[in-house]
């Protein structure tokens, strides 16, 4: 269980350093908007499991990070919070001696961001998945 939550830290640990060293090379500001989108889903599971904890507050700041580099549908919100919700509420069975009580709770958080279901989500909600930013990217000349 320290293993998940050590990995949980050292995941969320590493946005804050981007911005540090390079704020205009950061790389939130370079992914598609589809990429942010499953990012930031993958930020807000990984605050919703460890909230209370240092991981997860910084996760729960990176989630409202991703709100300014994300062009997408708010409403669909409610949305992401049922599927966050559904994939933590799930139980794992036949876990190997010696993981008894762990609940795996970024297991299910990277369960969300790799399943189809969380794909098909950001087909609907993000109107254009793979611009940067609000608009398209402007070719290079």
């Amino acid at each position: 269980m320290q293993f998940y939550a050590a990995l949980a830290a050292a995941l969320c640990a590493w946005a804050p350093l981007a911005f540090a060293a390079e704020p205009e090379q950061s790389g939130m500001r370079l992914r598609t908007n589809g990429q942010n989108f499953k990012d930031r889903a993958l930020a807000a599971c990984i605050a919703t499991a460890y909230q209370g904890s240092p991981s997860g507050k910084d996760a729960s700041q990176s989630t409202g990070a991703y709100l300014e580099w994300t062009y997408f549908d708010l409403e669909q919100q409610p949305a992401l919070d049922a599927l966050i919700a559904k994939y933590l509420a799930r139980t794992y069975v036949g876990s190997p001696e010696g993981y008894a009580d762990a609940r795996f709770e970024l297991l299910k958080c990277i369960d969300l961001y790799r399943g189809p279901e969380l794909e098909r989500l950001m087909r609907k909600a993000v109107p254009h998945p793979g611009w940067v930013g609000s608009a398209p990217k402007k070719p290079k000349r």
